[in-house]
Formats: structure tokens, C-alpha cells, sequence
């Protein structure tokens, strides 16, 4: 049995297209085990969704998706939508205010995503 695993694509679609490449699902005795964190930071989360959903609706229990934290996040966003204070706490987590990053770490969340910001 040949496993495939992945985790982390974070809503970068194009590389994520790319490392699918190297997957054979054709072959019966192959798993692909994503392990989580679609969504949130890169470009197309609904693109990496729409790509997972497809996968297991393909090749069904060929291809497992766990739920990751991001995933656990974005449900806990939905749930609270209405609810104005966490809709504020959302957005603030979500800005360089909270959580300001140096330049090292805004290079390689770009080049992780495939563009270069130098």
C-alpha cells in the first residue's frame, strides 16, 4: 500500500495542485491522508475546499481529510458570526495588531504560497 500525506496548505491552491502531480489515486492501494489547515492565510481557501471535496468525492475512502485547527476556527467564526464582539476579536486576531510578524516570516508564508515578496 502506497500512503500519501499532506497537511498545512493553508489556502495556497497552486502548490497545492502541484504536489497533488506526484499522487496516483488510480491505484487502489493508495491513501491520501490530509491531515488539516486548509484554509486561512493563502489566496484560494475555498479553491483547496473545493479541491479536497472533489478528491473524496472521486476516489472516496481513498482520500481521508481531517479537520485541523484552522478548520475548527473558521467553524467557530461561522457559529459567532452574529455576535459582534467575536466578529471584532476575529478581525484584530487576524491583523498585523495582534500578531505582528518580521519580514523573515512574511517571506516564507509568500514563498510557501509560491510568490516571492523580496
Amino acid at each position: 500500500m502506497r500512503i500519501y500525506c499532506m497537511s498545512d496548505i493553508h489556502g495556497c491552491l497552486e502548490p497545492f495542485l502541484k504536489a497533488l502531480e506526484t499522487v496516483d489515486l488510480e491505484s487502489e492501494d493508495s491513501r491520501l491522508l490530509l491531515l488539516g489547515d486548509y484554509c486561512d492565510r493563502g489566496p484560494d481557501s475555498l479553491g483547496v475546499f473545493r479541491t479536497v471535496m472533489g478528491l473524496q468525492e472521486r476516489y472516496g475512502e481513498r482520500v481521508v481529510a481531517l479537520r485541523g485547527n484552522h478548520e475548527e476556527q473558521l467553524i467557530e467564526y461561522l457559529s459567532n458570526v452574529d455576535d459582534p464582539d467575536f466578529a471584532q476579536a476575529w478581525k484584530l486576531a487576524d491583523s498585523n495588531q495582534a500578531r505582528p510578524r518580521g519580514p523573515s516570516s512574511i517571506r516564507m508564508s509568500s514563498s510557501i504560497c509560491g510568490t516571492s515578496s523580496s
